[in-house]
């Protein structure tokens, strides 16, 4: 039953991890009629993200091993799908007839990181992205990796128990 619920709190995290990133950049895009400011575009998504974040870190149900690189993933999974949810508010994406090639590539970008990358330069999340990213991974690299590892004692950890007469 733990791994179902291990497997469950990956899962949501990265979606979670995605989606506080994501839906404030489209929620942005479909409410202004003109490109967003890049001021807003890149501090929003990615403070939203950090909270959640918090959120979830300092709750004891949400405490999995690694909860900020799960994050990381979900903001590249989910991102060319938003992506093109996004250019829809300004007559791209999704506005116009896709053909079976277009929803290959989309799901190739989901798939493939470094492509995600590609995408997001052409749109006017690239700076908070790249922002998010680095921000996610130094926690992971501080935060979360360390204190995964702290329920298993390490060598220096172990008691040594020797006889008085040696």
């Amino acid at each position: 039953m733990a791994q179902i619920s291990a497997r469950f709190g990956r899962v949501s995290a990265i979606i979670l991890g995605g989606f506080s990133f994501w839906l404030p950049v489209v929620l942005l895009e479909f409410a202004m009629t003109r490109e967003p400011n890049l001021v807003v575009v890149t501090v929003l998504p990615v403070v939203v993200q950090l909270g959640v974040y918090h959120l979830l870190a300092s709750r004891r149900e949400w405490r999995i091993r690694s909860l900020a690189l799960y994050m990381c993933i979900g903001l590249y999974v989910v991102g060319p799908l938003f992506i093109m949810i996004g250019a829809t508010a300004l007559h791209g994406g999704f506005s116009k007839p896709l053909s079976f090639l277009d929803v290959g590539h989309l799901v190739l970008f989901s798939v493939f990181p470094p492509l995600t990358l590609m995408m997001v330069t052409s749109d006017v999340t690239g700076i908070g992205f790249i922002l998010s990213t680095v921000i996610l991974l130094y926690l992971y690299f501080r935060i979360d990796r360390k204190a995964s590892f702290k329920s298993s004692p390490s060598k220096s950890q172990t008691i040594q128990i020797s006889s008085p007469h040696s």
